[in-house]
């Protein structure tokens, strides 16, 4: 896939360039009678021309093993085993990290018309040129699902990450542990055979425990949002419609993130001043992200399937460093074998 990308950084400053991502997903469902084996592997790789300077071009990579067993009608039990790399340019291999994990999950219908699903996965996240950042993580997922005769659907659930940190006693670093909550409901509704409308909202609540008095996260790790305490919500709906082969896809977005102590700052008084020497305004910081966006996908021969995209997105913060607007417009291919 390709897209240009009006603001790369996602700052005040922007930026465009050119950005390229390869995706490569591979798996192997054997039935063995008496339940079946999945391997699966997965490539991503990201390239910019924007940020080719400064090396910031990431491939991740997954392998994954499990065992599954039926469970009743439309069931099933599983557990396994995989790992992740994350894989950067050469300028920026300190950030380089692998993460090895156990995981179950299942699904299968508690009542008729009541689908519940699970999934937790839990491992240790090694950054071997960063051994600070190592840490214990969980993640996991919970929800339930009511098919109603209205052709209606409704989903509760969330999920929740966990990061166990060990800093040292003088680490500014780290902190003790996160905690990550997204609780949620989800609507769909098929309007008619060729158009159907989603909406949904989830909360999110982090928590960051143990962190010292000058604690300071890096900025560019993976995630570095999860490294303040805030509280907000995610909202979208997305309306789909699909005329012949040709499939159209238009979201909206809202997310809020309220910081319970990181502060907003002023940009620097010069274009060439350190962001260090940023002030502070007084106030705790608070984004507001709005997301509009459309995709349209189509068959082409030989199992091919192309698709556009157009993405608008309205960052606001009392931070001014990330109050920016930014557009994405995107094309890829994709192959089924």
């Amino acid at each position: 896939m390709a897209e240009y990308d009006s603001n790369v950084f996602g700052d005040y400053w922007g930026g465009g360039g050119l950005n390229g991502t390869v995706y490569l997903d591979m798996e192997f469902d054997k039935d063995l009678g008496f339940g079946g084996l999945v391997l699966g592997a997965d490539y991503k790789g990201d390239f910019s021309t924007y940020l080719q300077y400064q090396d910031i071009n990431q491939s991740d990579h997954d392998l994954r093993l499990l065992l599954w067993k039926k469970a009743g009608q439309h069931g099933f039990l599983a557990g396994g085993a995989g790992m992740e790399y994350g894989i950067n340019g050469a300028g920026r291999r300190y950030y380089d990290n692998r993460f090895t994990y156990g995981v179950v999950e299942g699904k299968g219908y508690v009542l008729p018309g009541l689908l519940a699903r699970f999934s937790a996965a839990y491992g240790t996240q090694a950054y071997p040129n960063l051994p600070e950042y190592d840490c214990r993580r969980f993640s996991g997922e919970l929800s339930a699902t009511a098919f109603l005769p209205s052709r209606t659907s409704v989903s509760v659930g969330g999920n929740a990450r966990w990061y166990g940190y060990a800093p040292g006693a003088d680490s500014l670093t780290v902190p003790g542990s996160i905690t990550h909550l997204e609780p949620g409901i989800r609507l769909t509704q098929t309007l008619t055979p060729g158009l159907g409308l989603a909406v949904e909202y989830f909360g999110s609540i982090n928590r960051v425990a143990g962190a010292g008095a000058l604690y300071q996260p890096d900025t560019l790790m993976a995630r570095v949002n999860e490294y303040s305490d805030y509280r907000g919500g995610v909202s979208g709906a997305k309306l789909t419609g699909r005329i012949h082969d040709i499939t159209a896809t238009a979201r909206a977005g809202y997310q809020l993130r309220d910081y319970v102590s990181l502060m907003a700052f002023a940009l620097p008084q010069t274009d060439t001043s350190s962001l260090a020497a940023r002030q502070a305004t007084g106030s705790l910081r608070r984004d507001r992200v709005t997301t509009l966006g459309l995709e349209v996908r189509f068959p082409l021969p030989l199992a091919v399937q192309a698709k556009a995209g157009l993405e608008y997105i309205d960052h606001g913060s009392n931070d001014a460093l990330f109050n920016y607007y930014r557009t994405i417009i995107s094309a890829g291919l994709e192959y089924a074998f």
